[in-house]
C-alpha cells in the first residue's frame, strides 16, 4: 500500500511524464479515518482539461494482500478514451513492480475498461 502512495506522490509534478504523459499529475487524497485500507487519488490528464478519480482498496484474503482498483473519468463524454483509466492503474502497478510478482493477477476486459484493447500506456 505504501508503494502505491509513494508512487502517486512521486508523480505529482509535471516532470518526466513518460511518452504518453500518463506518469505525472497525480494528487493523493487524504483518506477518511474509516478508510485506512483505501487509497484515493486524482489524475489530471496531460491535456490539463480532464480528470480521473482513482480508488484502490486493499484487503487481506487467505493471508494474501488483494488490491482492487478503479479509475473513473470525471467527464461523462470520456467513454472512448483509448484506455486512459486502465493506463492510470497499469502505470502505477508496473512502476512499483507489482506485475513482476508470481501472484500478480490482473482481471479486466473491454466490458470493464472501455477500449482496454486499444490502450497504449506510458
Amino acid at each position: 500500500m505504501q508503494k502505491f502512495r509513494s508512487q502517486i506522490l512521486n508523480w505529482s509534478s509535471c516532470v518526466n511524464c513518460g511518452p504518453r504523459g500518463g506518469r505525472c499529475l497525480y494528487t493523493l487524497k487524504e483518506p477518511k479515518p474509516s478508510e485506512s485500507n483505501i487509497i484515493k487519488a486524482i489524475h489530471l490528464a496531460s491535456n490539463l482539461k480532464t480528470t480521473e478519480t482513482i480508488k484502490i482498496d486493499f484487503d487481506e484474503i487467505n493471508k494474501t494482500c488483494v488490491a482492487t482498483g478503479e479509475s473513473v473519468s470525471n467527464e461523462w463524454f470520456r467513454i472512448f478514451d483509448y484506455g486512459t483509466n486502465y493506463c492510470n492503474l497499469h502505470n502505477l502497478v508496473t512502476e512499483i513492480g507489482f506485475d513482476k510478482s508470481s501472484k500478480f493477477l490482473e482481471l479486466t476486459s473491454n466490458a470493464v475498461c472501455t477500449q482496454y484493447n486499444m490502450a497504449v500506456c506510458g
